[in-house]
Formats: C-alpha cells, sequence, structure tokens
C-alpha cells in the first residue's frame, strides 16, 4: 500500500503469505528475480519481519546480513502502526512488551489508542499516511543502535524503509 499510495512504481514487493516467519521470508527473498532481469549492486532488498521469539542471529548468516536490509519489529509489526499516533515512551507498559506480554500487548495497545476495529490481517494503510513523518521520527527515537543490524530492545526499523521509499519521490 505504501508503494501504491507514494508511486513509487520501481519497488517490487513479494506477497505476503501464510509463511512469514523470519527464515521463510528469507527463503523467499532468496528465490526473488526481478521482472526485468537481475537484481543489480544498487538495488535494495529489505526483509520485513518480526522478532517475535526468534532468534535471529541463528537465522541470518552473515552472508545475509552484507546483502539485505532489514526493517524489523520487536516485538511486531503492529508496534509501527502505533508509532503513527504517539511516541513509545507515551505509552505506559509497552516499553517492555518484547518480555511481557509480547506482540499480544501491542496489539491491545493499538487497538486502545489507535484503531479500535484493527485486524492483523485487513487493515487501512492509508489511514496511516498522513503520520508517516510522525511514525518515522517516533521509530527513530525506539533505535537506540541505529549501526545494530535488527532492534534488540522493543522498537522498530521499518522507519528505514519507509523513510527510503519515501525519498524516491
Amino acid at each position: 500500500m505504501l508503494k501504491r499510495e507514494l508511486r513509487a512504481g520501481n519497488i517490487d514487493v513479494l506477497k505476503s503469505t501464510s509463511k512469514s516467519t523470519p527464515d521463510k521470508v528469507l527463503q523467499r527473498l532468496k528465490k526473488y528475480k526481478p521482472k526485468d532481469g537481475d537484481i543489480r549492486k544498487i538495488d535494495d532488498l529489505w526483509l520485513v519481519i518480526d522478532k517475535d521469539d526468534n532468534d535471529l542471529n541463528a537465522i541470518f548468516s552473515a552472508e545475509d546480513i552484507r546483502k539485505y536490509r532489514f526493517a524489523d519489529s520487536n516485538p511486531c509489526f503492529e508496534l509501527w502502526l502505533i508509532l503513527h499516533c504517539k511516541p513509545l515512551d507515551r505509552l505506559q507498559g509497552l516499553e517492555g512488551s518484547a518480555a511481557v506480554g509480547g506482540c499480544d500487548k501491542v496489539i491491545e495497545a493499538l487497538k486502545k489508542h489507535v484503531d479500535p476495529n484493527y485486524l492483523k490481517t485487513k487493515y487501512n494503510v492509508s489511514a496511516y499516511l498522513d503520520s508517516l513523518e510522525s511514525a518515522i521520527k517516533n521509530a527513530e527515537k525506539t533505535d537506540s543502535n541505529k549501526q545494530a543490524t535488527w532492534m534488540n530492545t522493543v522498537g522498530t526499523c521499518v522507519y528505514k524503509l519507509a523513510d527510503s521509499i519515501s525519498k524516491l519521490n
């Protein structure tokens, strides 16, 4: 949806399947071939993944880390959606969500503070576009180690991908 809304035609999005664990997403990306030929050195290949309870260090090799970019969320993607509305430090109790309550706790906060009708498989992406800049700023504040490959604390690096896409126009 972000690609369509920002008219970023030079982006290919691999369709999500029910197999969305980080290792399955990596397998799909490794099989990917662009419609117009080969992957070029200037191309960025992103994996959008949730940390959940996965040990990302065990899933991704050093070669994967060099080859791909990661837009991960810890514990889950819904944290990125919350950050469109409020910074993490304004949501009491969510700071430790990865340890206590995980994604269920994040979704509960999303429904309480942002979208009471939120459904994981069907939500209105367009409703979040007006607050994209705020979300990028709020998410960047959660990233205490911007050089790290992925989030090791509660937060999301989806802002890096969103920022990259928004700068294409």
